[in-house]
């Protein structure tokens, strides 16, 4: 291998190098761009899906709103015992959808 093959070689490898980073550089730029628009979309939904969750799992009234209603149906201090020889019986209950008081009776 003579002197002018080696430096013909190293120019090209040399070429190669820096062609090569120069790719590397700006492929580095897509990193970025990625986590913005990673960022952009991935915000809202997390908004999003942490407020379904909360409707769905969680309620949106006191249970403050039940106390009221369960003791305008029924007195405080009144047990099962007390309650046993009536013929109609109401039934109160919580709607987990509606996030309102349900009452049921035997003709409901």
């Amino acid at each position: 291998m003579t002197q002018l093959e080696l430096y013909r070689d190293l120019t090209l490898f040399e070429k190669k190098v820096r062609d090569n980073l120069h790719a590397y550089n700006y492929r580095q730029g897509y990193r970025y761009k990625a986590a913005v628009v990673t960022l952009v979309i991935m915000t809202p939904l997390m908004f999003l899906i942490t407020q379904g969750l909360s409707f769905a799992f969680f309620s949106t009234k006191d249970i403050s709103v039940l106390q009221k209603e369960i003791n305008t149906l029924i007195p405080q201090g009144t047990s099962v015992n007390d309650i046993q020889d009536i013929d109609d019986f109401m039934l109160l209950s919580w709607d987990v959808n509606q996030r309102t008081p349900r009452f049921f009776s035997k003709w409901a």
